[in-house]
């Protein structure tokens, strides 16, 4: 693991990986953090947490936003517990749902089937629960933030002048109105055998735009191309940055339905550091090969968090040699690899970003 705290005037973005989630930890300058998403290890360990306590981040008063892009296990899996170490810190959350939606769905639970993944449900809960007992800020607000586009989640004032800053870039009113609407026919399933309404969290997920020390960098999240007024299309059509990006956490682990040629046009400087964290627990791993290649094209300064085929290939190999071994097989499972890191640092008033990567993260362009 790479130990060392970056001065007061580096920004530094880590991507933490293991093949089946991500959390992103950045560093906006002067000791301030703040933390996107989260994974776990597989002993439980939370790798962002232990990445930052290692290098000396007093987690309580360093944190100042801990953001959830959506709720899906692999970027939300452990959050609650990073929030609940994060004492000063604000937990942000996609602006897709009401509080009496939300109470619904939580009822939902135990009688419809589908209407909700349960570990997701119990981390939203244990998050508001942290978020009544941790009280009010000096402005009488509670810690909890709701992102919708172009809203800005934290702004601070540096010498000389200069702001740093967070801002949400989506999701969009239509995203949101797609969100409740699938809600709403979720309601009359209620009591019935009926599945509730499929709805992909992904079109709500939040990408962010961070500015500090004179860089840009922008995070992908789980956010999808479309549809038509959603994802990136509604964010490029409705955000153009001063400055583009020179860092970019490529969104949905490098799949194809979350590519938008613009975003790298209009978003993204040329041959920016960009990093992927893969996803390889369903049928094929992604990033594809000729994924990694439309990555490869737009910069060689790409960068992966864990290899893209490793779990797949140990699960096919574990399912032939379970079939061999009949009922002496039963619950097998390819063993997971710890997360790898990439981390991103620059100097302000320099160009240019040093990139380093613990095993099993790597450099993804020959």
């Amino acid at each position: 693991m790479i130990l060392d705290h970056p001065p007061p005037d580096v920004v530094e973005v880590s991507i933490f990986g293991p093949g089946v989630g991500e959390s992103i930890a950045v560093h906006l300058g002067n000791g301030e953090w703040i933390i996107v998403d989260s994974c776990v290890n597989p002993d439980r360990s939370v790798p962002v947490v232990s990445y930052l306590e290692r290098i000396g981040v007093d987690l309580p008063s360093a944190v100042r936003l801990v953001v959830a892009t959506h709720a899906h296990d692999d970027h939300f899996n452990g959050i609650s517990r990073i929030f609940e170490r994060c004492k000063s810190a604000y937990f942000v959350m996609p602006h897709a749902g009401s509080i009496s939606e939300y109470i619904a769905l939580l009822d939902m639970k135990s009688r419809v089937p589908g209407a909700g993944r349960p570990s997701a449900i119990e981390e939203y809960s244990n998050v508001i629960q942290v978020v009544v007992d941790r009280g009010r800020d000096s402005r009488g607000d509670r810690y909890l933030r709701y992102a919708d586009r172009g809203k800005e989640l934290l702004s601070l004032q540096r010498s000389g002048g200069e702001v740093s800053r967070v801002m949400a870039l989506s999701p969009s009113d239509e995203s949101v109105t797609r969100s409740r609407a699938a809600i709403s026919r979720a309601m009359p399933a209620i009591g019935s055998a009926r599945r509730a309404p499929r709805y992909d969290e992904n079109e709500t997920a939040i990408a962010l735009w961070v500015e500090t020390q004179g860089k840009a960098v922008l995070l992908g999240a789980d956010v999808l191309a479309g549809p038509q007024g959603c994802g990136w299309k509604a964010i490029v059509a409705g955000f153009q940055p001063a400055k583009r990006a020179s860092l970019f956490k490529v969104p949905h682990h490098g799949s194809s339905n979350a590519y938008l040629d613009d975003v790298w046009q209009s978003l993204v400087e040329p041959n920016a550091v960009a990093v992927v964290a893969p996803y390889t627990r369903g049928r094929s791993p992604v990033p594809s090969a000729r994924e990694i290649l439309m990555l490869c094209g737009h910069t060689k300064q790409s960068y992966i968090t864990a290899a893209p085929s490793t779990d797949v290939a140990q699960s096919r190999t574990i399912r032939h040699a379970a079939a061999g071994l009949g009922p002496l097989a039963n619950n097998v499972r390819a063993r997971r690899l710890p997360a790898g890191h990439v981390r991103a640092r620059s100097r302000e008033g320099k160009q240019g970003w040093t990139v380093e990567t613990a095993h099993p993260a790597r450099r993804l362009c020959s």
